[in-house]
């Protein structure tokens, strides 16, 4: 879906540590995204590495230029196919107006039922 944030512990809480964007090979425009999946699992793998399993993948964040923090069906379609392989997962949306500067956020944590 898009862009991805890893966490370190702190005791039994998750501390967003690091925030990555695309890759250099994402595509991208005004109403699409593809990430660069193949780099964007590599540096999954290599911060966990770094970190000797310390900071891990937490979930996904992209932005919303000119609209609003709300989740689309896209955006809840990706979080429940996340939530299949992690045990709830967080979507971070940021939306606001690139022109007057006022942003803001929202997050979401997937997890299956059943």
């Amino acid at each position: 879906m898009a862009e991805f944030f890893s966490a370190g512990r702190v005791g039994k809480d998750r501390v967003v540590v690091d925030l990555r964007g695309p890759g250099p090979h994402a595509l991208h425009g005004r109403h699409c995204f593809v990430p660069d999946h193949a780099w964007q699992v590599a540096e999954i793998r290599r911060a966990f590495q770094d970190s000797t399993g310390d900071v891990d993948y937490l979930g996904d964040w992209h932005s919303h230029p000119g609209g609003a923090a709300a989740m689309s069906d896209l955006g809840s379609a990706t979080l429940r196919r996340i939530a299949r392989r992690l045990k709830e997962p967080l979507m971070l949306i940021v939306a606001g107006s690139e022109i007057n500067q006022d942003w803001s956020a929202r997050c979401w944590k997937g997890r299956i039922d059943g």
